[in-house]
């Protein structure tokens, strides 16, 4: 059996040969036109004839090859054409055969084309959920948290003084006025990663963020803010309600029996929270309070929650 080079080293000297073939024969008529456009097609082939045996994923031959048949098909109709013009042959046989194979290249490179735009749009989907999900956790991350919640809040743009970045507040809601916004950071976790890989702090940061996403309310926004740091967006009916939360999370992680392979793991989180109500609420500065609240938690021991001052 060939190898792949072997094949790619065969269609390029096939591809030669013929194209010489053409050239030769191209000195006995005058239509240049049909002598560029079989030139142009066997370009064409060649381009697409490596593309098909360079490819290894079946989802791309199956784009190339309509592609290279509805182009090769193209091709021969050309050939034909071109013969008929150089032997003066005048058959109406050849000029049914000239429109069965233009017709059925045709069709196949339409075919061919479809697929190559839906393969090109699923990849710049998948592309776009790279940009937004967390590809450890399946979290969102920090930028589309940001884009979530301002989608969330019924958005109104301001800019209050000369605050920078640029800051959004939101339009009130009357059944839940608060906004919450909660960072968690795992307490210890570097030991995690020294003591039983970073494996295992992997399987750890997944296995929090499975946890968050069964506890939390259907109405939170969590993302995974950065490193063994965690964002919780949650609109609540009081600050009372905000607190609540953020204790039964800090409760559900701590008493939740994480493990690696058949190593147990205690877990326990610090909570910095900070809460505002519609008219007053900013968000880049209710982050910036619930990250100095999570400082003043692990400043008071870890394992706590810290309401933003």
């Amino acid at each position: 059996m060939l190898t792949r080079y072997s094949r790619q080293l065969f269609v390029l000297v096939f591809s030669a040969i013929l194209t010489l073939v053409i050239i030769q024969g191209t000195t006995q008529v005058d239509n240049v036109m049909t002598i560029e456009s079989g030139m142009e097609a066997v370009r064409v082939i060649i381009c697409l004839v490596m593309l098909f045996l360079i490819e290894s994923t079946n989802d791309q031959r199956q784009i190339y090859t309509p592609l290279l048949f509805g182009i090769s098909a193209l091709y021969l109709g050309n050939l034909l054409n071109f013969l008929d013009d150089i032997y003066d042959l005048g058959r109406p046989q050849i000029a049914l055969i000239e429109d069965l194979f233009e017709t059925a290249g045709l069709i196949s490179v339409l075919v061919g084309v479809t697929l190559w735009a839906q393969h090109h749009q699923n990849q710049i989907k998948y592309l776009l959920k790279l940009s937004r999900i967390d590809p450890l956790t399946g979290l969102l991350n920090r930028r589309a948290a940001i884009a979530a919640i301002k989608a969330y809040g019924k958005e109104d743009v301001q800019e209050p003084g000369n605050t920078s970045p640029k800051e959004w507040s939101f339009k009130h809601e009357a059944d839940k006025p608060i906004h919450c916004v909660m960072i968690l950071d795992l307490d210890h976790f570097k030991g995690v990663n020294d003591t039983l890989g970073h494996d295992a702090g992997d399987k750890l940061l997944c296995d929090i963020s499975s946890l968050l996403q069964q506890q939390s309310q259907n109405d939170c926004i969590i993302a995974r803010w950065g490193g063994e740091e965690f964002l919780v967006y949650h609109r609540a009916n009081s600050k009372e309600e905000c607190l609540d939360l953020a204790l039964s999370l800090k409760y559900k992680i701590g008493h939740h029996p994480f493990s690696y392979d058949t190593t147990p793991i205690k877990v326990t989180v610090s909570i910095g929270v900070s809460t505002y109500s519609a008219e007053e609420f900013y968000l880049f500065e209710a982050i910036k309070h619930a990250d100095t609240a999570l400082y003043q938690a692990k400043a008071a021991g870890r394992d706590y929650v810290q309401m933003a001052q």
